[in-house]
């Protein structure tokens, strides 16, 4: 279709205002290197050369220069910078707002603790040891500060006119403030009324209930106004005088007394094997269960013995240690440790011998068992079961079962090992190198060491036999004592009078039948009766009839 002529001229007009539009830029235009502040609203200035006005830009297009601003101006606009050149102004931050870190509404500046919130001028005080109001004092006018009433009569019970206010409790101070009258420690809320005129419970009334039999037991109350008042309890129908007294801890009777009559002797009893320490004694009207035991006699409370004995039975006793057995075949031993010698095994045993640095015990069963040093084979005795059993310096020797032939062992000093006597014996004897049994017709054999003439008994028959250091002696047939050998007359001239036992080392000692013991040679008598004794060297033991034991001599500290 034909182009309109208006269309034509439109053209025409608009044709060089185009060209021109694309040509060169005119070289007199802005430079920016004028000191006035760019106002141009040219779509942008792509010039190289760094901005050296001073002062600030206003012009509304963003700058797309890549050079640093180099004004030392500083930035006073609040809106944020977006240019993305860094800032090289060095002027400081004008910000002087101060920190408030707990947020508490009082900077670090007025704050006497910035890190808690509950600490500030004009915060309430509490009895906390803390300043929370910031005015240099601790706990003043605290908001839960306590009330204390004056309790002067301390019955736990305050003046309701007389207090004061604390954190903490005053002396002589109670938080009742109730007492009616601080002056009588017996008048308070909660006293018993008297009859005297008083108010004691603080209630407003005097003598209230005090003319009333409340329990309805005939007795009206201790202190009552009428009917006697001998009633302890007028809250209880079973207490009253003469009422029969019950298990319960309570005076029934009303003889200041709970549980008389009712209540039994009982005993400490430690280690429950039945039996009390009776140097204790407590009193109980009901068995007090485990613990206790109305039974006493046991003199080692930490030692668990089913039978309960602490009698002793028979002693042995030795140069440096002591063995005895308790009823019911216990052995303990006493006095220097060489080797285990005062540390008997366990287990019932029947007799017991004592040597130097060891000792040997007869069992029930008639096997022995021997303790402490063994250097000579002393402690390791032979195996079978035997009836008698003796021990002398380092050489043991026993009757043996069912043949009665004699069996020793041990160190073997002058041939008494190698030189045993054979025969039928019931009961040996040993000295210090020498040795002693009695036959079973009666007659005594010795052998070993005779340089005193202590292995050459004299004829006859005995009834026991026992060596000593350098001598010899027996009971004979009758009950006389008959010693041989020794170098000191003063130990084999015995003591006149009928004997059932002697026992000899350095010295003798013997038990006459009336249970007296006689000692010569050294030792001295001790007083009361025996049932056993043992003569050891230096120290000497017997056992009382009463079953207690006794040593005496130069080392009887060592057995107490």
């Amino acid at each position: 279709m034909p182009r309109a002529p208006w269309t034509l001229l439109v053209a025409l007009v608009t044709a060089p205002l185009l060209v021109a539009g694309c040509g060169p830029r005119p070289t007199g235009g802005d430079d920016d290197d004028d000191t006035a502040p760019d106002d141009d609203t040219w779509l942008g200035d792509d010039d190289t050369t760094p901005d050296d006005d001073t002062a600030p830009d206003d012009d509304t297009t963003p700058d797309d220069d890549t050079a640093p601003d180099d004004d030392t101006a500083p930035d006073d606009d609040t809106a944020p910078d977006d240019d993305t050149a860094p800032d090289d102004d060095t002027a400081p931050d004008d910000d002087t707002a101060p920190d408030d870190v707990d947020g508490d509404g009082f900077p670090a500046g007025d704050d006497c603790d910035d890190a808690d919130d509950a600490v500030h001028p004009g915060a309430e005080e509490h009895c906390d040891g803390r300043d929370e109001d910031c005015d240099g004092e601790v706990d003043e006018e605290a908001v839960d500060l306590g009330i204390w009433y004056t309790d002067a009569d301390r019955d736990g019970h305050g003046d309701p006119s007389a207090s004061t206010t604390s954190c903490l409790q005053p002396p002589d101070t109670s938080e009742l403030g109730d007492d009616c009258d601080d002056a009588d420690p017996g008048t308070h809320p909660g006293a018993h009324e008297l009859c005297d005129g008083d108010d004691e419970d603080c209630d407003g009334l005097a003598d209230e209930g005090l003319d009333v039999d409340v329990d309805g037991d005939g007795h009206f109350p201790a202190g009552g106004c009428v009917g006697g008042g001998d009633d302890c309890d007028d809250g209880d129908a079973t207490a009253f005088p003469g009422a029969a007294e019950v298990c319960d801890g309570d005076d029934e009777d009303c003889d200041g007394l709970a549980d008389e009559g009712l209540d039994s002797p009982y005993h400490p009893d430690a280690d429950g094997d039945g039996y009390g320490d009776d140097t204790v004694t407590a009193w109980f009207c009901a068995a007090p269960g485990a613990g206790y035991s109305t039974f006493g006699g046991d003199c080692d409370d930490t030692y668990y013995n089913t039978e309960g004995l602490c009698r002793w039975t028979s002693v042995g006793a030795g140069r440096f240690h002591v063995c005895a057995i308790r009823e019911g075949g216990a052995v303990e031993c006493f006095g220097l440790d060489y080797g285990g010698s005062t540390s008997p095994p366990g287990g019932s045993f029947r007799q017991v011998a004592v040597g130097t640095y060891h000792s040997c015990g007869l069992r029930d069963d008639g096997t022995i068992e021997c303790w402490g040093q063994d250097t000579y084979g002393q402690s390791s005795p032979p195996s079978g079961t035997y009836s008698s059993l003796d021990a002398g310096r380092n050489t043991n020797c026993a009757v043996r079962e069912p043949d009665a032939a004699l069996v020793c062992w041990g160190e073997d000093v002058n041939d008494m090992i190698t030189d045993v006597p054979g025969g039928l014996f019931v009961q040996v004897g040993i000295g210090s190198t020498h040795a002693c049994a009695l036959r079973n017709n009666g007659t005594v054999e010795c052998w070993g060491s005779d340089y005193y003439g202590q292995s050459t008994p004299p004829s006859g028959t005995f009834e026991m036999v026992d060596g000593g250091y350098y001598h010899s002696c027996g009971v004979r047939t009758g009950g006389m004592i008959e010693c041989w050998g020794g170098a000191d007359p003063a130990v084999t001239t015995p003591p006149a009078g009928t004997f059932q036992w002697v026992s000899s080392l350095d010295g003798n000692c013997a038990l006459s039948t009336a249970g007296a013991v006689d000692c010569w040679g050294g030792p001295s008598d001790p007083t009361g009766t025996f049932s056993s004794v043992s003569e050891g060297g230096y120290t000497q033991c017997g056992v009382h009839l009463d079953g207690t034991l006794e040593c005496w001599g130069s080392l009887d500290g060592l057995w107490d």
